[in-house]
């Protein structure tokens, strides 16, 4: 028989596959997941109520949408995208991302020059900065990792604007440990809200 058509596993490979439980937990873990950003995205929306001016200028009315995945650098995740604006040439959008034993995190996401040109982009990223959120350093913005410096904190943010206008997109991101995971309804709910208000107040130059 050709080696090719044999099966080697571990030890602990072989313990795993007669095993069914920690397929039917991971199940349960990613369905609370689920439910946690659809009871999420109620709570973002009566936040983003109380900024009319964003959700006129993006268009953030539509509820948020929830995606899942088995396979973002090896392991499963759960994205809720609200408020969500992507159009071809532009994005607004406020992502928050489950990653499977990493971490959570919520990420500012504005590209295209029709909406980076609206903001007063130092000032943004001074507040988020002093708001403890870090900032893309790669010209890849569909990745979402924080590894090999792909997010970085600034220590002069004031410098960021001609970049982010040369790459042509902004992501700020903050990540919460799985460790702490029942205060994280809390800190994703205030963060959220304190990224609004730093949007508004570019947006208005306040």
């Amino acid at each position: 028989m050709d080696k090719a058509t044999k099966i080697h596993l571990s030890e602990a490979e072989s313990a795993l596959i007669v095993r069914t439980d920690w397929i039917l937990t991971k199940r349960e873990i990613l369905a609370k997941v689920d439910k946690f950003f659809g009871g999420l995205s109620e709570e973002f929306n009566r936040v983003i109520e109380k900024f009319p001016e964003v959700s006129a200028e993006f268009q953030t009315a539509a509820r948020g949408k929830i995606s899942r995945g088995e396979n973002y650098i090896g392991f499963p995740y759960v994205i809720l995208d609200y408020p969500a604006c992507f159009d071809r040439n532009k994005i607004f959008a406020i992502r928050t991302m489950f990653w499977w034993g990493n971490f959570f995190s919520l990420t500012l996401h504005v590209a295209g020059d029709a909406y980076l040109r609206k903001f007063f982009i130092s000032q943004l990223a001074t507040r988020l900065n002093e708001r403890g959120f870090w900032f893309c350093n790669s010209t890849d913005q569909w990745q979402h990792h924080f590894q090999n410096d792909h997010y970085i904190q600034l220590a002069n943010p004031e410098m960021l604007e001609s970049e982010i206008i040369k790459r042509g997109f902004l992501k700020a991101a903050k990540k919460y440990s799985l460790e702490n995971i029942e205060s994280l309804p809390e800190q994703l709910i205030n963060d959220f809200g304190k990224i609004l208000s730093d949007v508004s107040s570019s947006l208005t130059g306040g």
